[in-house]
């Protein structure tokens, strides 16, 4: 059986179903936001709908950000089905800003129907001076940070404030995801010329500082800050043309402040920086050469910021060309070289048996040798920090003075038996050891 449905009903259907479809698309984006300050540091907000809203999600779908795009920190209320207030709790250095939100696909009260928009909101504040960074130990070469509630027009920021002396302000930046921004509620001042030490400042700032927003200062306000003394070098090790330093030597020099970082670079020398304090200490990887002179290269920031930058140079004391060993130690290898005078002869792998941890960075000397270089008596050596040198034959794993029939020690510092033999062969008696 057909069923036959007159054309005007279908017209009236159709036209009904658009026009609904219609309704909703215009209410499904109709929402508004009004804003005002509720406090200090609050912001009110209320946003109102045409649509019917499900109260039972306060905030579904609904996104705030500020200019800079973090994230706003707010709580939501419902008022009824077509009201709700978000109240933003600002920081006191950061009131004003200009904001952004938006829904998206928040639900209304008839399924599967939901509302979505955006907009920006912004409100008025006057611009307030909230702090000055830091008051006291400013750096001579600045900066000094001037920050206020709000940020500040660029214009009248620089028609507005004045300093003692002539120098450049510029808005500190702000790097987040999103990239670098200017931050023109912070303002960072340089001068031409370092500031004197240990004196006092005075800021200016006029009522003709405006925010954004467009409000300006209602009266003048004066800050101060102190500079920091200037950054001195106390005592340093060498000192500035120092002849025969010793081969082992670290080089140490302390200040008048504490220091945050220091860089010591010496000339074909590789090593450590280590800061402690007023103290700042360069620890090579390998001791000086001998009869040679070093330039060295000091910058130092102490943690007011003061900077120091020195050169100066220094000698090495004179040995001659005996043959001689610099040891480095490590945890579990640790490497020889055989010098004679400044040369480097030979590279070796080598370790101590035991206490290597508590072997101390020491220059010490041969006290007395077994000079055996056949297969029954293996050339040994005494040091007289109760150390001694020597191999351990193949298939020996661990230093078993018994069966090798040497004296009891402290330590042994264990090498392979081809340069025992050598050693033997070429160091005079008494040699020196430097071990780093």
């Amino acid at each position: 059986m057909a069923i036959f449905i007159p054309r005007k009903t279908i017209y009236a259907v159709n036209l009904a179903w658009m026009a609904l479809l219609i309704a909703w698309l215009f209410l499904g984006h109709a929402v508004t936001a009004d804003a005002w300050r509720s406090g200090e540091c609050e912001v009110e907000v209320t946003f109102r709908f045409l649509a019917p809203m499900r109260t039972s999600y306060p905030v579904a779908g609904l996104n705030i950000t500020d200019e800079f795009g973090r994230q706003a920190v707010y709580r939501g209320t419902w008022v009824n089905r077509r009201c709700l207030i978000i109240r933003i709790q600002e920081q006191a250095t950061g009131q004003g800003l200009k904001y952004r939100y938006r829904l998206r696909k928040t639900p209304a009260v008839i399924w599967p129907f939901s509302v979505s928009g955006r907009g920006q909101f912004m409100t008025a504040v006057a611009p307030r001076v909230v702090g000055l960074f830091p008051k006291s130990k400013v750096p001579a070469r600045g900066p000094v940070v001037l920050q206020f509630n709000t940020p500040v027009e660029e214009r009248s920021f620089h028609s507005a404030v004045r300093m003692d002396v002539p120098g450049k302000w510029r808005p500190a930046e702000m790097e987040l995801e999103r990239g670098r921004f200017a931050d023109t509620s912070r303002w960072l001042f340089y001068p031409e010329r370092p500031f004197e030490h240990g004196r006092r400042y005075k800021i200016a700032i006029g009522p003709g500082v405006r925010s954004l927003s467009g409000l300006a200062a209602d009266e003048p306000v004066r800050v101060f800050f102190d500079t920091a003394p200037e950054l001195l070098i106390m005592e340093q090790y060498p000192e500035p043309g120092a002849p025969s330093i010793w081969l082992s030597r670290n080089i140490c020099i302390y200040t008048n402040q504490k220091l945050k970082e220091a860089v010591i670079e010496v000339d074909d020398m590789g090593g450590q920086v280590d800061v402690e304090g007023e103290k700042a200490i360069f620890v090579p990887d390998r001791c000086f050469r001998p009869s040679l002179t070093y330039k060295v290269r000091v910058s130092l920031t102490s943690v007011y910021g003061e900077r120091l930058e020195q050169e100066f140079s220094f000698s090495t004391t004179k040995l001659g060309s005996p043959y001689w060993l610099e040891v480095k130690r490590g945890d579990k290898r640790s490497k020889v070289w055989i010098m004679k005078g400044g040369k480097e002869i030979k590279e070796i792998d080598a370790s101590f048996a035991r206490h290597a941890d508590r072997i101390p960075a020491v220059t010490m000397y041969e006290s007395w040798r077994n000079r055996g270089l056949d297969e029954e008596n293996r050339p040994w050596f005494a040091l007289n920090t109760d150390i001694l040198i020597h191999a351990l034959p193949d298939g020996m794993k661990e230093d078993d003075h018994e069966k090798l029939g040497l004296p009891r020690s402290y330590s042994c510092l264990l090498i392979p038996e081809d340069d025992v033999k050598w050693i033997a062969r070429h160091f005079e008696k008494g040699f020196m050891v430097i071990v780093r």
